[in-house]
């Protein structure tokens, strides 16, 4: 009963293999104890450290590097960032619970603004223009589907 394998079986037997072998790797461990992708076949990625070490990012980050350093403002900012930060992380210190409570309170600002600007442009105040527009655009769909 035991009769040799065509080429699509082993490849679906190899397929197996190794989707079993990643399986074992992301639990932790190997059946030939060496680390998936060593002979298999398979590229080993790493990911964001593989994109970061590519030349032409690496490139991309220095020119941008040197146009941010060049920037005139870059002193003015760095000194403000480290005055603010020096005076954040005392008050965090001091006052955790006053902390989290500005932070809700400033989030709160933020989606009541959006509202108004929202409202300014006419989404939330003119009901009667977006029906309007929808009404229009209805129109032309329809037109555009009749022959």
């Amino acid at each position: 009963m035991n009769t040799p394998m065509n080429n699509q079986q082993h490849q679906a037997v190899m397929r197996l293999q190794h989707s079993r072998l990643a399986l074992a790797s992301a639990a932790g461990a190997t059946e030939q104890g060496e680390p998936l992708g060593a002979d298999d076949g398979h590229h080993n990625s790493n990911g964001l450290a593989d994109l970061l070490n590519h030349p032409m990012v690496a490139l991309a980050g220095q020119a941008f590097k040197q146009m941010a350093l060049g920037h005139p403002l870059i002193a003015s900012a760095a000194l403000l960032g480290d005055g603010v930060k020096q005076g954040a992380t005392r008050t965090i210190r001091r006052h955790p619970l006053l902390s989290i409570a500005a932070g809700l309170a400033v989030g709160a600002l933020l989606v009541h603004q959006r509202r108004r600007a929202l409202a300014l442009v006419g989404l939330y105040a003119l009901p009667s223009l977006r029906s309007a527009i929808g009404q229009a655009v209805s129109i032309l769909l329809s037109k555009q589907t009749k022959p």
